[in-house]
């Protein structure tokens, strides 16, 4: 065989691994709350809610741009919609059932419409500059129940 043909059943082979099994919804539910901040951790955001019944609990969120959303409504009330999802970690290397934040409302508005009315005077990459360390400002927990400032030494509070 030669090694034209060996370099290319492997690229094959190799691009087939890459493909990521696709997420398996198992519901919706809706969270009304505080948002409190966010806890860090290796390729993760966890958004922290105080929730109207008094519990406290927190929802995986990966997408930046709602996490700076969130970021902004910090100890405002926030309702948030969440999947019960299953979807695949790179961390972890396999799927993994969790609660995800797919949108958020706070402040009377919601965030597709925040959204779509920044993207309406420009790129948010250029208009909120780096936004994706926005979390990283507002840590909830660090040994006290309360949000820390940036212990990179960002905006915080």
């Amino acid at each position: 065989m030669s090694l034209f043909l060996i370099l290319a059943l492997l690229v094959g082979v190799v691009a087939d691994d890459f493909e990521l099994p696709p997420d398996i919804v198992y519901g919706n539910i809706t969270r009304t709350g505080t948002m409190m901040g966010f806890q860090i951790g290796d390729e993760r955001t966890l958004a922290v809610v105080d929730l109207r019944n008094g519990g406290t609990e927190a929802f995986w969120s990966f997408d930046p741009l709602l996490n700076y959303f969130l970021a902004l409504h910090v100890d405002q009330a926030v309702v948030l919609e969440i999947e019960d999802v299953e979807t695949w970690l790179m961390h972890e290397e396999e799927m993994v059932r969790l609660l995800r934040v797919v949108d958020a409302s706070a402040g009377g508005t919601t965030f597709e419409e925040w959204g779509d009315s920044l993207r309406a005077i420009g790129e948010p990459e250029v208009l909120l500059d780096d936004f994706f360390t926005t979390p990283y400002d507002y840590i909830y927990g660090a040994g006290e129940e309360e949000v820390v400032s940036d212990p990179r030494g960002g905006g915080g509070r």
